[in-house]
């Protein structure tokens, strides 16, 4: 056999056991296996407070009842502050004449000038007596005494120094503070007025107390609903009643037996327009408890809820009760502070390798 033919047999030979090799090494050694494990984590059971609430507007809604008409002809050059109205305070001013208000349970009626007398004029003497303006506040008799007071009062507000109060400039209201509405379609600087027009009213009547809403936020205050109404410094607690589709959704507020909100404290409810209150709605009322997230609460076919505590390399599976939920977190009984529990269903490889929550995070709801 030549030297290139011996050659040739010894190559195929090693050719035929590096192959036998490979093929046995592959059959005989077991495949690695693949790990489908999931890592899990596991939380601690803390103490802390859990409750839910949301925070809407409640609208003060009241009847309103015509107060005076206008009675001067020309043009509105200035509203005043009708949110509460003060003696002597200017209502409006048509051709820069002021209207004020003057504390009085008789309305204004007549021009007044020396020599009138009666309940008008009284209401007159008490209102320049307050100002400061000296006259006699007991006394129904416009009197020199009452002029010389009118002209200084005049005075200061830029006014014809007549002495005399003209049908129209003075307007009645019932008490110091009184909040007034204006017709916002009617009074505004820049309106005509001709005479005869009712430019303002007063509240009549106790308050009603309405959230107004969106459906989808309705959904979260069914009828019965607690609700908390801010007020200054009073809180009233009451409940929401049946809501009612209008432009928006309307839900009245009342006590808890149905009466008035603000009970024998309505003197309390801010006066004026568009007054509305901060309301908590009590989705779900606080309790203070054990706390774990709601991830790592199951429950079976009857019901009955429980956790996986982990316990070293143990799980023990354990029944709780829920107090209340609120933003994904729990508050349940069965459970001891400082057990860990598990927040899946996959069993840890090493429960001293699984995460803990957030130690700032806060287990009170908004």
């Amino acid at each position: 056999m030549s030297l290139r033919k011996t050659g040739l047999a010894v190559i195929g030979v090693l050719l035929v056991a590096i192959v036998a090799f490979w093929a046995g090494h592959t059959t005989l050694v077991p495949p690695q296996s693949e790990s489908f494990s999931t890592e899990v984590s596991t939380v601690e059971v803390t103490k802390g407070e859990l409750g839910r609430t949301i925070t809407v507007m409640t609208s003060v809604e009241r009847d309103t009842v015509p107060l005076v008409a206008n009675q001067i002809a020309g043009t509105v050059t200035h509203i005043g502050d009708l949110s509460a109205v003060s003696q002597g305070g200017i209502l409006y001013k048509v051709n820069d004449v002021p209207v004020r208000a003057v504390v009085s349970q008789t309305p204004f009626w007549r021009a007044l000038t020396v020599g009138s007398t009666g309940d008008d004029v009284q209401a007159l003497n008490r209102c320049l007596s307050d100002l400061g303006y000296g006259t006699n506040p007991e006394s129904a008799s416009f009197t020199q005494v009452t002029a010389a007071a009118l002209r200084s009062w005049q005075k200061s507000l830029g006014m014809a120094q007549t002495g005399e109060a003209a049908f129209g400039e003075l307007v009645a209201v019932a008490e110091n503070g009184q909040s007034l509405v204006a017709k916002s379609d009617a009074l505004y600087v820049g309106a005509s007025m001709q005479g005869g027009e009712k430019l303002l009213s007063v509240s009549s009547g106790s308050p009603s107390f309405v959230i107004h809403t969106s459906e989808a936020q309705a959904k979260l205050i069914p009828t019965g609903t607690i609700l908390r109404v801010h007020a200054g410094d009073k809180t009233w607690e009451g409940v929401a009643g049946e809501a009612r589709a209008s432009q928006d959704v309307a839900i009245p507020v009342t006590a808890a037996d149905g009466g008035l909100l603000c009970g024998q404290e309505c003197a309390a409810v801010p006066s004026g327009q568009n007054v509305t209150l901060f309301t908590d709605v009590i989705i779900s009322n606080k309790a203070a408890g054990l706390i774990v997230p709601l991830a790592a609460i199951h429950t079976d076919a009857q019901g009955k809820a429980h956790v996986i505590v982990v316990d070293g390399e143990n799980l023990v599976e354990t029944d709780v009760k829920v107090v209340t939920i609120a933003n994904g977190l729990a508050v349940v009984e069965g459970v001891a502070e400082g057990q860990r529990v598990q927040v899946s269903g996959a069993t840890p490889s090493s429960p001293a390798e699984s995460s803990s929550p957030d130690e700032n995070s806060s287990h009170e709801g908004s």
